[in-house]
């Protein structure tokens, strides 16, 4: 495969694409001969800036400068192309951490350059230096010789000390447009003789995302394919999405036909599309309808905005921004996910499946709008639940008896009675054991929670998550929560979770059943 980036690297200042500020400054000190004595290049990947400080290198030692232009023919020109030049030093910080790295680089600042004019310094990803590495470099930094430039480059600059960054020239490189990687991939395609259609040059300009040096690398693979290369090529070989994909799942999507999703996602995985990259690039449209959706401008030229207004038609701006914070959760999940599709597929189906209004009741819910017999609460006081008139019998009022009976005490068909600590723990692995034959995760959550009290009819164990209480107390739970008490204990009991961030310490009972609850929960007494 044809390593592009490194055949075609700018040789000089003006073949730097998309960095127009960071090159008229450097090429204006390079004409004054008024060089700083420390640069700091910081930038995302691929954008230049290792190349600029060669450039720099080879403006402060070029011998037939031209309006800040190099020359390409001298010896000092040819030394650094060849990579041969004893006065340029290049270290990677990522391998050369430590302080004695830094030491040794300065006893050799104070020698004399062996041929050029001045000694070129540059340290690579220097925010991976150690503190005291950085230390070391900061009086050297500050006053080094007048032969020596150093120039620091890093893509991390927030972990780059201010102390350092105040003793710099400080130049942000920023992401190349797609416009500018567009043009600089057409240029190499005709100098390698490649066909490439342009929508087969957008799609990897999209994909470099700022990065001329990625863009360079999948043009590179892509020439393997042969001399003529479309879209659907690119697409084919790097595992990409086409907007085809795009516009379809965006339609299914918005048109909440959630059923469609399953079948599309399998169709994807059969034609090797990469769920990461598909994911990422729904987020890029997502972001560009929203912003068509609330100022109904195109800030992607390269995108069809007659489908991209009527898609962004489709949801409003807060839909819209519902479905990026998915998909953003979706791209977080993917790292940990043992599928690749399923994070992406479960926020489509969420996205697909929202509504303004409340969904109606589902018949098996509808069954807990019945009328409910008296609950008792702490008050002692009875409530009575009405059952829903023909005028209330709406999908909202329903949805609404469904979360109060849901979170409602328990209700209670027999009398409650009353047990003791020592009753209860005595029968407590029966408990679990009756739980478990009807529902298992329950029984787990039940069989780790430490159990505080009897008091009267009430069980009462401790939960460290509000979301374990509210599921132990949830109306059906309590219901075979208190039929298993009833077979393993005897007794008609109720069971109630508190809320308790460290684990409770058992205190003795008067019916002396502390020792049967440690034996049951494998606890010890806390003196």
């Amino acid at each position: 495969m044809a390593v592009f980036y490194r055949i075609y690297r700018p040789k000089k200042f003006s073949e730097v694409i998309g960095q127009d500020a960071v090159v008229r400054t450097i090429q204006n000190a390079a004409k004054d001969g008024s060089f700083a004595h420390a640069y700091l290049f910081s930038g995302s990947r691929g954008v230049g800036k290792t190349t600029m400080a060669r450039l720099l290198a080879k403006a402060a030692n070029c011998q037939n400068l031209k309006d800040g232009e190099v020359c390409l023919a001298c010896a000092s020109c040819l030394a650094i192309a060849a990579g041969n030049f004893m006065d340029l030093v290049e270290i990677d910080a990522a391998s050369n951490t430590g302080v004695d790295n830094i030491r040794e680089l300065i006893e050799q600042v104070r020698f004399q350059p062996s041929s050029g004019r001045r000694k070129i310094y540059i340290i690579d990803e220097v925010h991976m230096l150690s503190r005291g590495a950085f230390n070391a470099l900061l009086k050297t930094l500050e006053e080094p010789p007048e032969h020596v430039i150093f120039v620091l480059a890093t893509t991390e600059i927030h972990k780059v000390p201010g102390t350092i960054i105040s003793r710099t020239q400080r130049f942000t490189f920023g992401r190349v447009s797609a416009e500018h990687t567009m043009a600089a991939l057409a240029d190499i395609a005709k100098q390698e003789k490649l066909k490439v259609s342009d929508d087969a040059l957008q799609i990897i300009a999209r994909h470099a995302e700022g990065s001329l040096r990625d863009g360079l690398s999948l043009l590179g693979k892509v020439a393997t394919l042969g001399s003529s290369i479309s879209a659907e090529d690119v697409a084919l070989l790097l595992g990409l999405s086409s907007r085809e994909h795009l516009t379809t799942l965006i339609d299914i999507v918005s048109e909440k036909r959630a059923a469609d999703l399953p079948g599309f996602f399998e169709n994807l995985l059969t034609a090797g599309v990469d769920m990461q990259l598909l994911a990422k690039d729904l987020l890029e449209y997502c972001r560009l309808l929203l912003i068509y959706r609330i100022t109904n401008q195109l800030t992607d030229r390269t995108f069809d905005e007659s489908v991209l207004a009527r898609q962004a038609a489709l949801k409003t701006a807060q839909e819209w921004m519902h479905f990026i914070r998915l998909l953003l959760r979706a791209l977080k999940d993917m790292q940990i996910s043992p599928s690749a599709e399923l994070p992406l597929l479960v926020s489509c189906i969420e996205a697909s499946s929202a509504t303004d209004k409340p969904m109606a009741a589902s018949p098996a819910a509808q069954s807990y709008a019945a009328p409910a017999p008296a609950v008792e609460i702490s008050d002692k006081k009875k409530v009575i639940h009405q059952p829903a008139t023909a005028e209330d019998d709406d999908s909202s009022s329903i949805v609404a008896l469904v979360k109060e009976n849901q979170k409602a005490p328990f209700v209670e068909s027999e009398a409650l009675e009353e047990a003791t600590m020592q009753e209860v723990s005595a029968g407590w692995v029966s408990f679990v054991d009756a739980i478990r034959t009807k529902n298992s995760p329950l029984a787990t959550l039940l069989k780790n929670m430490p159990l505080i009290s009897v008091e009267a009819s009430t069980v009462l164990v401790a939960v460290k998550y509000l979301f374990h209480k509210e599921h132990i107390e949830n109306i059906k739970n309590q219901t075979l929560i208190s039929d298993a008490l009833k077979t393993a204990v005897g007794k008609r009991l109720r069971l109630r979770a508190e809320l308790r961030k460290e684990k409770p310490i058992l205190e003795q009972s008067a019916d002396g059943g502390l020792g049967d609850a440690l034996q049951v929960f494998g606890g010890e007494l806390v003196e």
